[in-house]
């Protein structure tokens, strides 16, 4: 603190915790949960330096803008909605303000996740040939359950009747499925990663999670069965990264892993109509093979 701050009286920038996990939110120790009351955290972290309160009115859509609260000495600020209730707090975390009421300092406190530096956690997906983007702000809320559709669930396993077949290698039944369901559109319901999204338990965003297998698509179709009175129509087998059924398991998926190669190819045992198959990285062994039970392998 240098000598003019003495003198008027500056204060020196609090230390503020704030430690999140899925069973607490806390600040310097202290619980909250969504809502709270504003005058719980202004114990805590003490007069905002900057107000914007709410007139109450709504836009022409319904929409009544909150109140706002922001310790710029703290780099926080926080949305009060409703009777005293905050639903929203922010840290900013970068230097350069993402909106005009940003606080004006980064946040310069703890903030753990699960225990660990939220820079541990947070992570910004590097699209190919771009810059990584700067995290700008954090936002901690409570969201919204996810409502359930009101829609029959066309996912819902169901038992087929009948003997079905029993694969050995989940990757080449992956080649069945994108054949029976995609090309000749016999099993259904035809999988839409979009569509299925909206029928799970778990909120999930395609577009966000899509460059990795998402967990419940793959649990989907390790458990759909194929009828074993369908194995005749399989008369051709073609493995491309730009296959269906990846696209719907991992929509963002770039091809350049070995995620999805076949590892066994016994499987052809159930399909006495195969005669050619195009798949990724066929070694010597799995080429004789293919060879001495009649498959043609394709480029």
């Amino acid at each position: 603190m240098n000598f003019l701050d003495k003198i008027f009286g500056k204060k020196e920038r609090k230390l503020v915790n704030i430690h999140v996990d899925k069973e607490n939110f806390k600040i310097n120790g202290k619980v909250f949960s969504f809502p709270f009351l504003y005058s719980d955290l202004k114990e805590i972290l003490g007069e905002p330096i900057r107000i914007l309160m709410s007139d109450g009115k709504a836009d022409e859509d319904g929409y009544v803008f909150p109140s706002r609260y922001s310790w710029d000495d703290l780099g926080i600020d926080a949305l009060e909605k409703f009777q005293g209730k905050v639903v929203e707090l922010n840290l900013q975390i970068s230097k350069t303000k993402p909106y005009p009421f940003s606080p004006e300092n980064p946040f310069s406190g703890e903030f753990l996740i699960d225990g660990k530096p939220y820079q541990e956690v947070i992570k910004i997906k590097k699209e190919d040939n771009c810059q990584p983007q700067e995290i700008m702000s954090v936002c901690i809320c409570q969201t919204e359950p996810k409502p359930k559709s009101k829609k029959k669930n066309p996912y819902k396993f169901k038992k087929e009747e009948g003997e079905v077949v029993d694969f050995k290698d989940f990757n080449f039944k992956l080649l069945v499925i994108e054949e029976l369901m995609y090309n000749q559109d016999l099993l259904k319901p035809k999988f839409d990663i979009y569509d299925f999204v909206e029928y799970t338990e778990r909120e999930i965003n395609p577009d966000e999670e899509g460059y990795e297998p998402i967990p419940e698509a793959l649990e989907y179709f390790r458990n759909l069965e194929i009828p074993k009175k369908w194995t005749e129509k399989i008369t051709e087998l073609y493995q491309d990264g730009g296959n269906e059924i990846y696209m719907q398991i991992s929509p963002q998926w770039d091809g350049e892993d070995e995620i999805y190669n076949v590892q066994s190819f016994e499987d052809v045992e159930n399909f006495p109509r195969l005669k050619r198959i195009t798949a990724f990285n066929i070694n010597d062994e799995a080429h004789k093979f293919l060879k001495n039970k009649g498959i043609e392998i394709g480029n």
